[in-house]
């Protein structure tokens, strides 16, 4: 494996290293042997993120959006570089969801509020705690999570609105931990 390649099988798997392991152990072992500094992987984490601000901003396919979010969220929690203008993106992109389709909405309320038990792999808790865009997000969430949500996913949809509630609980919480 050459840089070039370790760039691509990186990229592929928007530079999470478990995923990279846990699907393709040879070729991650190959990675690793390569030695890429951080300061190379955060380079390629600053194209993902580009990436991914083009394929939101496309008006033709909006069918993976809350997908797409889940994917900036994990990105944006793994580079080193400030994320101010990344949220403000973000938020911006958002703001333009309100069309999308109810598996979206809960989607991007789900990634937004965290999915293990607490919240701090969460866009909340990320843009709380490494970013000064709060209140903009708030502004911005609380109307978007208001929908007619089918009978289907009405258990969802609840359970990502009380957990979206904590997440700036903790995230407001541990900024003024710091």
């Amino acid at each position: 494996m050459d840089i070039l390649e370790a760039k691509a099988f990186f990229k592929e798997y928007n530079g999470l290293e478990f995923h990279m392991c846990h699907d393709d152990t040879r070729k991650y072992q190959e990675y690793r042997s390569l030695h890429i500094t951080e300061i190379s992987k955060n380079r390629w984490r600053r194209e993902i993120i580009k990436e991914i601000f083009v394929q939101l901003e496309k008006e033709s396919d909006q069918t993976e959006y809350g997908v797409l979010i889940g994917n900036l969220i994990e990105v944006l929690q793994k580079i080193r570089d400030p994320i101010e203008d990344d949220s403000i993106h973000m938020i911006s992109c958002l703001q333009g969801a309100s069309h999308l389709d109810e598996k979206n909405k809960i989607q991007i309320l789900e990634h937004m509020a965290g999915h293990g038990q607490g919240t701090n792999d969460g866009g909340i808790y990320l843009v709380c705690t490494r970013s000064r865009k709060e209140e903009e997000l708030r502004q911005l969430l609380e109307p978007m999570g208001r929908f007619a949500c089918s009978s289907g996913n009405q258990e969802r949809y609840h359970r990502a609105l009380q957990k979206i509630k904590k997440a700036f609980q903790d995230g407001r919480q541990k900024r003024t931990d710091i």
